[in-house]
């Protein structure tokens, strides 16, 4: 077990395998843009959902923002591990539902594979290769709502290794009724690398599915591309750029960032600050 600080906030962890990404969180060197915006978007109250939770960074995070937060992650090595980070901060477990299932576009058993090993965080449902595999629960997010605090979503984030391109178009409808602030990490080189086919075909296919993604979040009024350091909002080609561009993410809201800054201002201390 050890401590390890994110921005100011301390949580404690299991760092068994994972030594080297908690060296790399704790130093400030993991992903600072993704823990400004869940710091900036996060309200107290809001009903945090986190699609493929990994081993847990985020999902602590966002615990000590609201009291609401449902944590999805199919892949077995990482659950476990993920079960025993939520275990060890007792002040934010009680605000932690964890669900070993993936959210997907159908209820019912899935595959699950990865070309390496479980639990490095690049599991996957689309991946397309030679793998191993692992049978895992599959959910959609209709399904997973009845848990769900008042069966409403404020904050939902997205990070499943190029299964984005699927899920996103399939909740257009729901996005659009319920507008529910939108954080996406695209893996647009991960389907190109595990994707077997012809190389023009398969890139014909990942822009045709990087519209329908920009088509599902049309309705958004503010878009904003976000790398490891930078955050930027995005024009419709920005923002159609980032969506088939690996290594960024893209925020999909109705909020500016500045109004969630101001309001974030006067919502009182996080809660391990207390």
């Amino acid at each position: 077990m050890r401590s390890v600080t994110l921005q100011g906030l301390t949580f404690q962890v299991d760092e068994s395998g994972f030594e080297r990404f908690w060296d790399k969180a704790d130093s400030g060197r993991w992903e600072p843009s993704t823990i400004r915006l869940l710091r900036t978007c996060i309200r107290h109250g809001d009903v945090y959902v986190d699609v493929g939770g990994w081993i847990g960074p985020t999902v602590l995070l966002a615990a000590a923002f609201t009291d609401h937060v449902y944590a999805f992650e199919p892949d077995p090595v990482a659950f476990r591990t993920l079960e025993k980070n939520v275990a060890l901060n007792p002040d934010l477990r009680e605000h932690i539902a964890l669900n070993e299932a993936a959210i997907w576009t159908c209820d019912g058993e899935v595959e699950l594979r990865n070309s390496k090993e479980f639990g490095d965080s690049t599991s996957s449902l689309v991946l397309d290769v030679d793998a191993i595999t692992a049978s895992t629960h599959a959910v959609t997010l209709e399904s997973a709502r009845s848990q769900f605090v008042g069966e409403r979503v404020d904050f939902i984030k997205v990070d499943i290794e190029g299964g984005e391109y699927s899920l996103i178009p399939a909740w257009a409808t729901y996005l659009s009724q319920h507008r529910p602030t939108l954080f996406v990490s695209m893996h647009s080189a991960y389907l190109m690398k595990h994707t077997k086919g012809w190389r023009p075909w398969v890139l014909l296919r990942l822009v045709w599915k990087g519209l329908k993604l920009y088509s599902a979040t049309s309705h958004y009024r503010y878009r904003y591309v976000v790398s490891w350091h930078q955050i930027q909002q995005g024009r419709l080609f920005d923002t159609l750029a980032a969506i088939i561009h690996s290594d960024k993410s893209v925020l999909f809201t109705d909020r500016s960032l500045a109004e969630a800054e101001l309001g974030r201002r006067g919502s009182g201390p996080d809660r391990n600050m207390r």
